[in-house]
């Protein structure tokens, strides 16, 4: 949008309009602001016309069947996440959290200890519960150069979510948060944490990494 208010290009090409959006209302008041613009958008594998009242009425017809078909997957996929998570499975976030990893790839479904950060999270309760504050944990992990995943620095933020999380005892925790779709941010939605009472928590079927008693005492 930004480029076409500058006057970049003339035409959007989408293999298919759900390809474009799958929200009817979305894709109607996108199309609005481009046409706006003298902009026009094209459908490779889809005919419409929008300058005549017949094309107008397939092309919102084609919106409507993208957006039962998103809701229809969304009714399907749901479920069987549920049923994922009471299986023990990790349900395949992008990141998998520190101390583990996963591959999608792998039939089992479950998340691995990766043995040196596994090392750092036993470090981490292991001084905690030595009475170091997490601002004396992660100073002690940056004087001695150790680094999270991404390459930098142990902060407190990090240090009190590696405490806090069940994952550690075998747990597997899902469904904490979900996108606000009514609420709008510069990179997409608001992240909202759910009520407890939506929140599944399992016994996954991964290697724990501390021990209840532990993880009972740092809390």
């Amino acid at each position: 949008l930004t480029d076409a208010k500058r006057g970049r290009f003339n035409m959007v090409l989408v293999y298919k309009i759900d390809r474009f959006s799958r929200k009817l209302k979305d894709l109607l008041n996108l199309v609005d602001e481009l046409e706006e613009m003298n902009i026009g958008l094209k459908s490779a594998t889809e005919y419409y016309d929008t300058t005549n009242s017949a094309g107008k009425m397939m092309f919102q017809q084609l919106g409507s069947f993208a957006e039962f078909e998103r809701n229809r997957i969304k009714e399907r996929v749901f479920p069987g996440m549920i049923k994922g998570v009471q299986r023990g499975n990790w349900q395949g976030a992008r990141y998998s959290p520190y101390g583990y990893s996963y591959n999608k790839l792998d039939p089992e479904k479950k998340l691995r200890v990766v043995e040196e950060e596994e090392k750092i999270v036993k470090l981490i309760y292991t001084m905690y519960l030595a009475n170091q504050s997490t601002a004396q944990v992660a100073g002690y992990l940056y004087k001695k150069e150790y680094k999270t995943r991404s390459g930098g620095s142990f902060h407190t933020k990090l240090i009190g979510d590696i405490l806090k999380n069940q994952v550690y005892l075998g747990k597997i925790i899902w469904n904490r948060h979900h996108y606000d779709k009514r609420n709008k941010t510069r990179k997409g939605y608001r992240y909202i944490k759910n009520e407890d009472s939506k929140v599944i928590i399992a016994d996954g079927r991964h290697a724990a990494i501390i021990t209840r008693e532990d993880f009972d005492l740092v809390q």
